[in-house]
């Protein structure tokens, strides 16, 4: 029932001399030829241990989490995450908008929600602290 004339496959390595053997030589690696050489970016200088960055990062983390819209209702409820199905262009076109202005695509959504119940007078009023 087999063609006797279809080449066979080489054995598989079963002793540790073959497998030293069979892995010793190595693969040709193929670059395509770009006509010249590329240019490489230095190394931006390593930070010292005089450099304080991190009250700058806390800072504007701390900046970023007041630009919330839902910021004057409290914290979310719950931490568990709302699903929102949306067709895959409507999802890449959030990823791009978010990407254009900075911000996550969440906080996006967020944008948008807020925008909506606000232009539809169902926005509630937030609570008084």
């Amino acid at each position: 029932m087999s063609d006797d004339s279809a080449p066979k496959p080489p054995p598989l390595p079963t002793s540790r001399r073959r497998i030293d053997a069979a892995s010793a030589a190595p693969p040709p690696v193929v670059t395509p030829d770009y006509g010249g050489q590329m240019s490489v970016r230095p190394k931006p200088p390593a930070p010292s241990a005089e450099d304080t960055t991190q009250p700058a990062t806390t800072a504007s983390r701390q900046g970023r989490a007041s630009k919330s819209v839902f910021a004057a209702y409290g914290g979310r409820m719950s931490q568990a995450v709302m699903a929102v199905r949306l067709p895959p262009v409507i999802e890449t076109a959030l990823k791009l908008y978010a990407v254009e202005r900075g911000m996550q695509t969440p906080r996006v959504i967020d944008e948008a929600i807020y925008e909506y119940l606000k232009n539809n007078g169902r926005l509630p009023e937030p609570p008084a602290t």
